[in-house]
């Protein structure tokens, strides 16, 4: 199973997978990590850092994948074929992708 080279800068270039539909790239989790809610209630939240294998980005997993987190095809070191994302910009300019929907590529 081979990363998808360039991907996070393609993933970088776009605001969401819809301006690409076809594009659909693997990449490896290298970082996930619980986020602690502020205000201590609603869905918990999933930092993830993915990786083409030359550069990584920062993310979050959106909510509707949580339990791919619990059944741990969203883990450290797996790798994920993302279908489905968006791009956005924090207040400091720095993007992170949401992932949206992700599938395993391979046994973790």
């Amino acid at each position: 199973m081979s990363l998808t080279q360039n991907s996070v800068q393609t993933m970088f270039s776009m605001n969401a997978s819809g301006d690409n539909p076809s594009f659909a790239p693997t990449v490896q989790v290298i970082h996930l990590k619980k986020i602690d809610n502020k205000g201590g209630g609603g869905e918990e939240r999933w930092k993830v850092i993915l990786s083409d294998g030359k550069y990584f980005l920062s993310g979050m997993c959106a909510t509707q994948l949580n339990n791919l987190v619990h059944t741990g095809v969203i883990a450290l070191n797996s790798i994920l074929r993302v279908n489905d994302f968006i791009v956005n910009t924090m207040g400091s300019g720095q993007k992170i992708v949401i992932v949206l929907g992700a599938d395993q590529m391979g046994a973790n």
